[in-house]
């Protein structure tokens, strides 16, 4: 059967594929698009397949905010180059999976994946992903996602994407005894943003990281030999010096002009009952581990 190139150009126009893909795909199933495309799709499914061990340390975070900001959403896409993380198709992805995110609230990976496509309700997310692999040709991943609610009185959301969509924060106040300015909490979110803390608070830090550090400490060449009691202080100075760079409310605010303020005294300045009660903090290329 002879194919047409305006046959070739339609199916190319729908699918990005390749010119010879096409007109391969018309051919083998004498020129109906429908099973073309599906053709395709299958092509490209196993394509995915063999990219899904193919490292990806590039990619970008976006986030979406319903219009009463009661809700919001953060999600990571992670690709193989930077190169592609900066095409319209990936950049117009990630957007539109921060706002599915936002909009299903998926319980889980697997559920997001199972998912209709609010932008492609004909497609799963799942199937929308694999087509993306297939038109770059590069191994793409939804790494994570996260998506809070504040619908009581008292609490807030506020969240940040640093520009160049590598890092993102999204972060929940409660308990303020007024409605604060948006712009004290989003100075908490690039806080956060900045400095990286691992914990929100000294209570949540495990059992074991403790444990590890303070081995850690007490192995330290320059505290060998040293009275128990002068290495047992030394060991609790270096700790809570540890806490004060991995746990958010110890961590000393940037924006402190002074350098003194702890992020939980920031917070009680501003208002007396604020509490931080959760945080997500994403960068492109670190473990979720």
């Amino acid at each position: 059967m002879s194919i047409s190139a305006a046959q070739v150009k339609e199916l190319r126009d729908q699918t990005g594929a390749g010119m010879m893909e096409c007109k391969k795909a018309l051919m083998e199933h004498q020129g109906d698009v429908d099973k073309a495309i599906d053709h395709l799709r299958k092509q490209g499914a196993l394509k995915a397949a063999k990219r899904s061990d193919r490292i990806t340390s590039e990619g970008l975070v976006a986030e979406a905010v319903s219009e009463d900001e009661k809700r919001a959403a953060l999600t990571e896409l992670d690709c193989e180059t930077d190169f592609v993380a900066r095409t319209d198709q990936f950049q117009g992805f990630v957007r539109a999976l921060a706002l599915h995110v936002l909009k299903t609230n998926p319980r889980s990976m697997d559920d997001l994946l199972s998912g209709k496509f609010h932008v492609q309700p004909q497609h799963t997310v799942q199937e929308a992903l694999t087509e993306l692999v297939r038109k770059t040709g590069e191994n793409i991943s939804i790494k994570r996602f996260v998506c809070l609610a504040a619908p009581s009185q008292g609490e807030q959301l506020s969240v940040y994407v640093h520009p160049g969509n590598k890092i993102g924060v999204l972060v929940k106040v409660s308990g303020q005894k007024s409605k604060v300015d948006k712009q004290a909490i989003r100075d908490i979110a690039m806080h956060i943003a900045a400095m990286n803390p691992l914990y929100l608070s000294v209570d949540q830090v495990p059992r074991e990281v403790e444990e590890r550090e303070r081995n850690v400490i007490r192995s330290s060449a320059d505290i060998q030999g040293k009275p128990e009691k002068v290495v047992e202080n030394i060991i609790e100075g270096r700790y809570r010096k540890f806490l004060a760079e991995v746990c958010l409310l110890n961590q000393i605010f940037i924006k402190d002009p002074q350098g003194k303020l702890s992020v939980e005294k920031v917070l009680k300045t501003i208002d007396s009952e604020m509490q931080i009660t959760e945080f997500a903090r994403f960068q492109v290329g670190e473990s979720n581990s």
